[in-house]
């Protein structure tokens, strides 16, 4: 999403979300009249603001534990023209896989990042898939860039250039930074 087209949907939401909650999607409508997909947009932020908390700071997420997590047979798979070649990470929602073009005369590494099997849930495929819709519109030189999206197994997965070198909790850790320097 351009700067332009961000500032104006933020602008929109916030004030929309200063408006009764019976007025918001009629402001939304006629703020958004020519423009379907930012009317869209906001309206999914909106429904992500007036969705019920259930208290969420009182009781603490409760993941799966990651040592009972039988690690899927996806070494071997394709997701597009890519071949998975170990895990590299494994998470509490999700899991990181190196994986190679099939052609091996391109040399391209890309990795893979998807759901893990047993947090499926339609609140989490739906946190993946705005994960997935992020990393499509960011285009920076410090921030990997997303290759394609798609599934493996039925999981919706992102792949990602593969960047060499070591995980920032270690590079902090190895070079001893500051919390300044970390930051």
């Amino acid at each position: 999403m351009e700067a332009a087209t961000w500032r104006h949907l933020k602008s929109i939401l916030e004030q929309a979300l200063e408006r009764a909650d019976d007025d918001r999607r009629d402001y939304v409508a006629q703020a958004c009249i020519d423009s379907p997909y930012l009317r869209a947009r906001v309206n999914s932020l909106l429904d992500e603001a007036d969705a019920p908390t259930n208290n969420f700071l009182e009781f603490p997420a409760k993941f799966p534990n990651i040592s009972s997590y039988k690690e899927p047979a996806w070494v071997g798979k394709k997701v597009g023209p890519f071949r998975v070649v170990r895990r590299i990470a494994l998470g509490g929602m999700g899991q990181v896989f190196f994986a190679e073009h099939e052609d091996s005369r391109r040399r391209q590494t890309v990795v893979i990042k998807a759901m893990r099997g047993d947090v499926d849930s339609q609140a989490m495929r739906r946190r993946f898939e705005q994960e997935r819709w992020i990393h499509a519109q960011i285009d920076h030189p410090f921030i990997v860039r997303m290759v394609e999206r798609g599934t493996i197994e039925g999981q919706p997965c992102i792949v990602l250039e593969h960047v060499d070198g070591l995980p920032i909790d270690a590079h902090c850790r190895i070079h001893r930074l500051s919390l300044r320097d970390r930051i």
